[in-house]
């Protein structure tokens, strides 16, 4: 038979002696007891707000030209129909004239026509060819007139005008750069009229409706307190590392003066609110779920674990549907 090592023996016996002091303590860790009570209780959505223009439009050319001028600069401000740019119009004035002359060659081909051929449609094999060839003579006036309108609206594309009344953003080109049908130009904002925009998480979006009270703090002003409210709230997400974000408008009354566009502030969103409930802090429970939670409950048979089914939930704290009454003790150690 093989004996145990003196070491092997000692190790055993310090493992023993360890296991014997940690239950010992653990039996001495003072139990705390939790009366229930009721209080008012608020689920508060934590997110983050940003200033934006009411308008905010990225202008494009509709033409790939040479940028022949920029008649603007960040910041300036400008007035509905204002030219901001141009490209190079040359070859979009040649494009009219030629369709301008097509048409007028095919109007007078007409004329022509008529003039030698009405009064002599035998001389075209009779009046139904006469009428056939009329046709096609309108035919090609309508064609050629549609190419000279269209070169027109063409012509017109060579410049950005303003959409609004607004002030100049960003300036993205300069003299001499081709211009591009699918990268902005040019981009202008309302500032003036500015608007509060927070990205809600998945997470919190079920919580959060239409009127729901916000509380908004601007990194710029953190002495005041702002109030406003949730007033309309993207129904399409916008997916972020995996995670979705709706976007919420957030109106609010008495907003600071020297409030910019692109201004951040830390915002608080009432999403709910219950009063006089049944309430147990967190810390209190096990197994929780949506739900549901398990607490000791000291009651007249002892310490007993009970199941319980809970309401609100604000991350702090929830309501108690059922399974405690007001003035219950639940049993928790500081462990």
């Amino acid at each position: 038979m093989k004996l145990i090592s003196k070491k092997t023996l000692i190790f055993l016996v310090v493992i023993v002696i360890v296991v014997f002091v940690y239950s010992r303590f653990k039996e001495d860790i003072p139990a705390e007891y939790y009366t229930v009570q009721r209080q008012d209780m608020e689920l508060i959505v934590e997110t983050s707000g940003y200033v934006e223009s009411s308008d905010k439009a990225d202008l494009y050319f509709e033409v790939a030209e040479k940028v022949t001028d920029v008649m603007v600069t960040e910041g300036e401000v400008v007035k509905k129909g204002d030219i901001l740019a141009t490209v190079k119009v040359e070859s979009l004035a040649q494009s009219s004239q030629v369709a301008r002359d097509n048409r007028d060659i095919a109007k007078f081909e007409k004329d022509l026509f008529e003039e030698k051929y009405a009064s002599n449609m035998d001389a075209v094999g009779g009046e139904k060819e006469y009428s056939r060839q009329v046709r096609i003579y309108d035919e090609n006036i309508s064609k050629s007139t549609a190419q000279y309108n269209q070169s027109l609206i063409n012509s017109r594309k060579a410049s950005l005008t303003a959409p609004f009344d607004g002030t100049i953003s960003k300036v993205y080109v300069n003299i001499g750069d081709l211009s591009s049908t699918n990268r902005p130009a040019i981009e202008m904002q309302d500032v003036s009229n500015q608007v509060l925009y927070t990205n809600i998480s998945e997470v919190d979006i079920a919580f959060i409706d239409i009127s729901d009270e916000v509380e908004i703090i601007f990194d710029a002003f953190p002495d005041k307190v702002f109030a406003g409210v949730v007033y309309s709230i993207n129904p399409a997400g916008d997916t972020v590392q995996g995670v979705s974000y709706y976007k919420a408008e957030i109106k609010a009354d008495n907003l600071p003066e020297k409030l910019r566009v692109g201004m951040n502030a830390d915002m608080n969103i009432l999403a709910d609110k219950r009063v006089n409930v049944l309430y147990l802090p967190l810390y209190l429970m096990d197994n929780v779920t949506a739900d549901s939670a398990v607490v000791k409950l000291n009651g007249n048979n002892g310490i007993l674990s009970t199941e319980l089914k809970i309401g609100l939930n604000n991350y702090k704290g929830v309501e108690i549907i059922s399974g405690l009454n007001e003035g219950d003790t639940v049993v928790y150690n500081k462990d």
